[in-house]
């Protein structure tokens, strides 16, 4: 039995460099991501490692930053996108507090708490909605 190849960071980046390309041809003047977990990685390393024009075109939203991983994410010190990081204080990939602490978070990285919620996000739909709405806020703001 054949067991399926789990997708590498390599693999991921260049999808994700084909959705923008196409969004480009398309005419999307600003693109707004969404990531959760290792696609939140394979996002932010896609921005850090392409020469952004206009950085200023794209945010992102990161659900849940795998801090603690054996990915290397010092990149985000450095990085120019404006992104807002969604991080419940029970993650246990890292807690919002640990991620402000040992990041010198540049001015276009945010960090919002989640209460009572894990490295999952679909406990409550309560909850998922208040970050929808305070996402969708930030996104237009």
């Amino acid at each position: 039995m054949d067991k399926k190849q789990l997708p590498t960071l390599s693999s991921e980046l260049d999808v994700l460099d084909k959705v923008i390309e196409f969004a480009r041809q398309q005419g999307f003047e600003k693109i707004n991501l969404q990531a959760k977990s290792f696609g939140a990685l394979v996002a932010m390393r896609y921005f850090q490692e392409k020469v952004l024009i206009d950085p200023d075109k794209f945010q992102l939203v990161v659900f849940g930053l795998p801090f603690k991983s054996d990915f290397d994410i010092q990149f985000v010190n450095k990085f120019e996108i404006k992104t807002l990081i969604i991080q419940g204080e029970n993650d246990h990939f890292g807690t919002p507090q640990e991620i402000k602490e040992h990041f010198k978070l540049s001015k276009k990285l945010e960090v919002m708490s989640v209460e009572n919620v894990g490295h999952s996000f679909n406990k409550d739909p309560e909850i998922i909605q208040n970050i929808t709405l305070q996402a969708s806020r930030w996104l237009q703001g």
